[in-house]
């Protein structure tokens, strides 16, 4: 929702976790992603009735710690899930935009 951007800024540094396993609490990601860098806040998104998204945010001190942990993490596994980790883009950047504008073509039954 538009609201984490209000909450929640992203700012350099921060990177996206995804595919993260469901039992996954805040405590165990910030100490799994420590060993890259400084982290400075993990924001764990959750559905409304409290089940995990599979995806955080991780903060780190800077863009350079950031893209160890991308470097160091992604593709790795925790558990038996295997995390996709990449750069966090703030809400309404341009790359965003054009993703969700770029059309699949469909096909149809005749």
């Amino acid at each position: 929702s538009s609201g984490i951007n209000a909450e929640w800024p992203l700012r350099p540094g921060r990177i996206i976790v995804k595919n993260l396993p469901s039992n996954i609490s805040t405590e165990r990601l910030r100490r799994h992603f420590s060993s890259q860098g400084t982290i400075t806040d993990v924001k764990l998104l959750k559905t409304k009735d409290g089940n995990s998204r599979k995806v955080a945010f991780i903060g780190y001190r800077d863009d350079t710690e950031a893209h160890s942990a991308i470097k160091y993490f992604n593709k790795s596994f925790m558990d038996t899930s295997k995390m996709i980790v990449e750069i966090a883009l703030p809400f309404g950047d341009e790359s965003l935009v054009k993703l969700k504008k770029k059309k699949v073509p469909t096909a149809t039954l005749r």
